[in-house]
């Protein structure tokens, strides 16, 4: 397995294909068509540059633009191969050179769990046993964007309140350093009494001034230690009241998702959800299958499992009487995404005005132990 891995950075790999590739389209107006449909995707930017966005998104759109032309899934992953650059068209090559030696593609794209997970791996399976690649590519690239959207959404409701923090610290050191000394030697020269509270503060500026090195140390070690410990702050924060009632609701609209989608490919509900138990997000739901297996239904055993709310079980409970179990499941998780959403949008617009308060009490207060000495100097 390492020694695939390292086998698709080689630069020889992607010479020999590039060398030997054929020419696939005769008619020109195949081609203008085609040029059409991928050139969205050549240009595809993402914004952030997370597995996703970096190569998964774009790799099946475009994969799925040319199978549906009724391209080969060889040809189509040729010419998917021309539309990404360096270690994205070397990652694509790959894959290409294992299917051509006979590997399926599951097994050729399982080599980079980085890129594909358990749940894409699976689909693409069945999807080999039925030959319904298309409808099961499309499955994925909507999977894919829903958790897209997903993050975009959690990111806006965090980057307002973080660009506050750092706008609010920046000042208050601007203060401390630039100001403070200023008004310390007007204290000084007028001989005026200051307060515990313009001492404490007069204190922090002289420690900031005298030993920046330290305090950049400091911060350093802090950084440091945030990235050694970054999941055991993140799952600490997760705790909080105001946000664990969204990563709860998250977590379950992701798994609900996830098993719609599979069932949605024709992948047994069992084998659905072993998939699943694998991933640690859902570990909490690994009691549901074995529930399964002793012979409950799956209405009963989510029951049991005492995970779902009165309405997604009456809903479940429906969809297992009718034979269409995935779409009661995207029925919850479309009512999940909505009230997520809602719980989102209050805190986009709640917790702005919350930092703005707290940050305009702290100037106040530096401001009042400026200032407030002077006056009462000068009264005396």
């Amino acid at each position: 397995m390492n020694k695939d891995i390292k086998f698709y950075k080689c630069k020889v790999l992607e010479n020999n294909i590039v060398n030997n590739r054929l020419a696939l389209v005769d008619d020109k107006q195949d081609l203008f068509n085609l040029y059409n449909n991928i050139i969205s995707i050549r240009e595809y930017k993402p914004k952030y540059k997370d597995p996703i966005n970096y190569f998964t998104l774009p790799f099946f759109k475009n994969l799925y633009q040319l199978i549906i032309n009724n391209f080969e899934i060889i040809n189509a992953l040729k010419i998917t191969a021309h539309c990404f650059i360096e270690e994205r068209k070397l990652i694509v090559n790959f894959i290409l050179n294992k299917l051509q030696t006979g590997y399926t593609l599951s097994d050729s794209l399982s080599i980079f769990s980085e890129f594909f997970d358990n749940i894409v791996i699976e689909i693409i399976k069945i999807s080999e046993k039925t030959a319904n690649i298309n409808q099961s590519i499309k499955n994925i690239i909507n999977y894919l964007e829903s958790k897209n959207n997903m993050k975009s959404k959690i990111a806006k409701a965090i980057r307002y309140p973080v660009t506050v923090l750092v706008l609010v610290n920046s000042i208050i050191l601007i203060w401390l350093v630039l100001i403070i000394p200023q008004f310390e030697n007007i204290f000084s020269e007028l001989n005026i009494e200051v307060s515990l509270l313009t001492k404490c503060i007069v204190k922090c500026s002289n420690f900031l001034i005298k030993y920046p090195i330290i305090i950049c140390c400091i911060l350093i070690c802090i950084l440091i230690y945030i990235k050694l410990n970054i999941k055991f702050i993140i799952n600490k924060l997760l705790c909080l009241p105001i946000i664990k009632k969204i990563t709860t609701s998250l977590n379950k609209m992701q798994f609900l998702n996830s098993l719609s989608l599979m069932l949605q490919s024709n992948i047994n509900l069992i084998e659905a959800l072993d998939c699943l138990n694998k991933l640690d997000n859902f570990k909490q739901y690994s009691s549901i299958v074995n529930f399964i297996r002793n012979g409950k239904t799956f209405t009963s055993a989510i029951i049991i499992s005492n995970k779902f709310e009165n309405y997604e079980v009456s809903i479940i409970s429906v969809g297992e009487k009718s034979g269409q179990i995935w779409i009661s499941l995207q029925s919850i998780v479309n009512i999940l995404q909505i009230k997520i959403n809602d719980k989102l949008d209050k805190i986009i617009s709640n917790l702005p005005v919350i930092l703005m308060i707290i940050a305009g009490m702290l100037l106040i207060i530096l401001v009042y132990a400026t200032f407030t000495p002077l006056y009462t100097g000068f009264n005396y």
